[in-house]
């Protein structure tokens, strides 16, 4: 499919007649109603979408739609929505690796240039399907009889589709119609009458860099602490669960080149952890639960994973998401869990606003976060922020900047109805 710039389609007078898709009109009608001429349009389209769409056809099709009269597009956007000459749209490309590059021009401030939803609607990229890997600006003065001098900026950004909940519906039904699920009876042993719950946080487990051997004594201590049974066992994938977001290259959701990994080994491996510790938390507790929030590295390998443990695993409750972070109840303690990169210092304060009903009923209120690779806790005017650490043997970039000195602990947190009772370090 080639793929066309707006110089190259300016001057297209042949109208074809041809079939549109509902998705197709629709985006045309929003990109339309957000002030884009019938030129960019077709452009967008035809990199979105894959086949050609011209200027006639994308001109008829409006004046035809219920959204749009002959009268209000004679040629020319209604005066409300018009762009100004200078603010356009200059090429969309799109790479053989399904990359998007995206010119165009526009008055921006500062804070528009660091507010990337901003830069992707003005490049007629979808905000929510779509992210930013690179951008490059440049700007300059531009003289007119109306607004005097004003400062232009000429704004080139490459971008990739997200794999979010949205884009993996299909993804999550071909999963779940895949994987066999597996029933796990409780074991004899399990007495009913334990009220003690078990918090097994996992932070920056990155496998592909950590293999199942390199797991195989702590995985042994896992589960005799699992072993002494409890009401509730908790798991919470606390981001970073793989090295690389991609299979065939090893990069982090931003596109940050890292060191080779074998993804293939690494999804095995994680297969593996998992299977062991929830077979064995559903034999000898009541409920079983995965808390997630998604991590810098990997978060769209993070979120598939969880549907697969989700139809592997009926009987675990899975509570996937793409949220930056999330809380839930456990017995009266609050626990509010985040990867770490985000908001750090703001985090007591947004555990009260954002879950402000979980915060008024906590009789403990606890903050799990990773990212940093090593242990802290903190006590913020009663709230206790557990920074855990990571059990990942030192990569190239951790060794060469010293980073090497963490303890490679998992931490199992042992909590009553109502506080914390036991810390487990393996």
């Amino acid at each position: 499919m080639a793929y066309f710039s707006i110089h190259n389609m300016k001057h297209i007078g042949v109208s074809l007649i041809m079939k549109w898709n509902n998705n197709e009109e629709i985006r045309a009608r929003h990109l339309r109603n957000t002030g884009r001429t019938y030129n960019t349009i077709a452009v967008l389209l035809t990199n979105e979408f894959g086949r050609e769409f011209t200027f006639d056809g994308v001109r008829n099709k409006l004046r035809r739609s219920k959204e749009e009269t002959p009268e209000s597009s004679n040629g020319n956007i209604p005066h409300s929505l018009q762009n100004s000459q200078e603010e356009r749209i200059t090429s969309v490309n799109r790479g053989a690796d399904g990359n998007i590059d995206t010119t165009f021009a526009a008055h921006l401030t500062q804070n528009d240039l660091q507010d990337d939803r901003l830069l992707l609607e003005k490049s007629g990229l979808d905000p929510d399907k779509y992210e930013i890997i690179n951008v490059k600006t440049g700007n300059w003065e531009q003289n007119s009889n109306e607004k005097g001098i004003t400062q232009l900026h000429s704004v080139k950004i490459t971008a990739r589709k997200i794999v979010g909940i949205t884009d993996s519906a299909f993804a999550e039904e071909l999963i779940k119609e895949n994987v066999e699920p597996v029933i796990v009876k409780q074991s004899d042993d399990f007495e009913n009458e334990n009220t003690r719950n078990l918090v097994i946080p996992l932070a920056d487990m990155h496998f592909g860099i950590t293999q199942i051997e390199d797991l195989e004594d702590k995985l042994s201590n896992i589960c005799k602490i699992i072993k002494k049974g409890y009401y509730t066992i908790v798991i919470e994938q606390l981001g970073d669960l793989f090295h690389s977001s991609l299979m065939k290259s090893s990069q982090t959701q931003k596109g940050t080149q890292l060191d080779d990994v074998d993804m293939v080994k690494a999804i095995n491996d994680a297969k593996e952890f998992f299977d062991i510790i929830l077979e064995l938390a559903i034999e000898n507790s009541s409920v079983v639960e995965i808390r997630h929030t998604e991590g810098n590295h990997s978060g769209n390998m993070e979120y598939m994973f969880l549907i697969y443990l989700e139809a592997r695993y009926p009987q675990v409750d899975v509570y996937k998401h793409d949220d930056f972070r999330t809380a839930y109840m456990l017995g009266d303690v609050a626990i509010m869990i985040a990867h770490g990169d985000y908001a750090r210092k703001n985090l007591p304060m947004l555990f009260a606003n954002e879950y402000s009903e979980y915060w008024g009923e906590g009789a403990t209120r606890e903050i799990h976060t990773g990212h940093f690779h090593s242990e802290k806790t903190v006590d913020h005017d009663g709230v206790i922020h557990r920074q855990l650490g990571t059990v990942k043997p030192n990569d190239k970039y951790e060794i060469s900047n010293g980073w090497t000195m963490n303890k490679k602990e998992i931490q199992l947190l042992e909590y009553d109805y109502e506080r914390l009772r036991v810390t487990y370090n393996i």
